[in-house]
């Protein structure tokens, strides 16, 4: 039987007099196990199953030295691989096999080895040389962590392509594709491989955008964040008020703020366009921000699950947020008498069209043009050519009126 296991549980249980080995599974994290030894020893494991449904267990590590957050957040990282399909424990094997027990010099050909070659030495100059690696982090570094360069087959490329369209983002999917390309053309030419698997896979179709959500829609997400709790909870909220790039908001800093100052600075390094952008703070943002913990000695982010780094499993997240919409949809519904068929499913929706929603929602209560682009901070029309060359104004005026503006529109507090 599962519990909730916590940190004063973990602390206090002790092995078994009697020789039983004890394992408690985490109701909070199904798969997650905690895992007392007779001589009182306590470690972590996963357990779940592989494609052809046979019970499998990774082991995490020892328990205190992993504590009880970072064994979920671990969990969660198997539990997701094995969802794309991966199999953690077998890889896992495979890796220790060409570390130990192959030449050395195999590990040269390990998939993400040869990514961080290509990075240094190909990809160093590009301007979007983090954008890169980010992608293909995030979309590749898990699903081939263990394998060489040369065993992965065009099937295995689609594969990845197909998740990444399957779970709404084909864009997304074309930018992984192309830049998985570039990665198998530069082993081609240094003869890591003898051919590319990326050959003759077609990009996806790209549909352009235009969701904007109401401003209904916005104050269900509001709520629904609300009480969704720390961390993706405050982080959508955030990006409601502030309008910045999902990244720009999850892997946010403490040092990045001067919250007496209301103010927000973006260092080059995590912009998209390599320029500091500064982002004016409304009352309402400064306050979420000074709710959250200050979690780590010193806190260093200001969304994180590890202390060590800032939150992903942004898929995760959506999809609880997705649920709770449709549960708020059905108690509704029935409220008003609809039977579960009558009740219409929400228009889907991404994490981006928050910021499209901003755009527009600012445009209506008279914000603009030029200033919206700069709270974006969008290379626009009003940033290119001559104006770009010669407006060096930063808007940080118009910038903070425009935000708190906006805030003051949504009619929203921090709960």
């Amino acid at each position: 039987m599962a519990i909730r296991l916590s940190d004063k549980f973990c602390d206090a249980a002790k092995g078994d007099p009697s020789g039983k080995r004890r394992e408690h599974l985490d109701a909070l994290v199904p798969g997650l196990a905690f895992i007392v030894q007779p001589s009182g020893k306590r470690s972590w494991g996963v357990r779940y199953r592989d494609s052809e449904r046979r019970p499998v267990k990774v082991t995490l590590g020892p328990y205190p030295m992993i504590a009880l957050g970072e064994a979920r957040e671990q969990a969660r990282e198997v539990l997701q691989k094995v969802a794309k399909g991966a199999d953690p424990a077998a890889e896992k094997r495979t890796l220790k096999r060409i570390v130990f027990t192959e030449a050395p010099s195999r590990t040269r050909d390990l998939w993400w080895t040869v990514v961080e070659q290509y990075l240094q030495r190909d990809a160093s100059a590009l301007r979007s040389h983090d954008s890169i690696k980010s992608i293909l982090e995030r979309e590749t570094k898990d699903r081939w962590s263990s394998k060489l360069i040369h065993e992965i087959t065009k099937r295995e490329v689609i594969s990845m392509v197909d998740a990444i369209v399957d779970r709404g983002a084909p864009i997304a999917a074309n930018r992984a594709l192309a830049h998985t390309r570039r990665v198998f053309n530069w082993a081609l030419s240094r003869d890591l491989i003898n051919v590319n698997p990326c050959a003759g896979i077609e990009k996806q179709a790209e549909a352009k955008r235009d969701r904007v959500l109401s401003r209904a829609e916005l104050a269900d997400l509001w709520s629904v964040a609300a009480g969704m709790g720390y961390p993706f909870g405050p982080m959508v909220q955030m990006l409601i008020l502030t309008g910045q790039r999902l990244r720009e908001v999850a892997e946010a800093e403490w040092h990045e703020f001067d919250l007496d100052a209301g103010l927000w600075e973006i260092p080059p390094e995590r912009a998209k366009n390599d320029e500091r952008h500064v982002v004016p703070l409304a009352p309402a943002v400064v306050d979420l921000i000074r709710a959250q913990p200050k979690l780590g000695k010193p806190a260093k982010y200001l969304f994180t699950t590890t202390l060590a780094t800032p939150i992903s499993g942004f898929t995760r997240a959506k999809q609880k947020l997705d649920d709770e919409l449709a549960r708020l949809d059905v108690v509704r519904g029935r409220a008003a008498g609809l039977s579960p068929a009558e009740i219409r499913p929400r228009e889907p929706w991404t994490f981006h069209d928050i910021r499209r929603t901003m755009a527009s929602g600012m445009a209506e209560i008279g914000v603009m043009f030029e200033v919206i682009e700069r709270v974006l901070n969008h290379k626009g029309a009003s940033r290119s050519g001559v104006a770009g060359v010669y407006n060096r104004h930063q808007y940080l005026d118009e910038k903070r009126r425009a935000l708190v503006a906006w805030a003051s529109s949504l009619e929203v507090g921090v709960r």
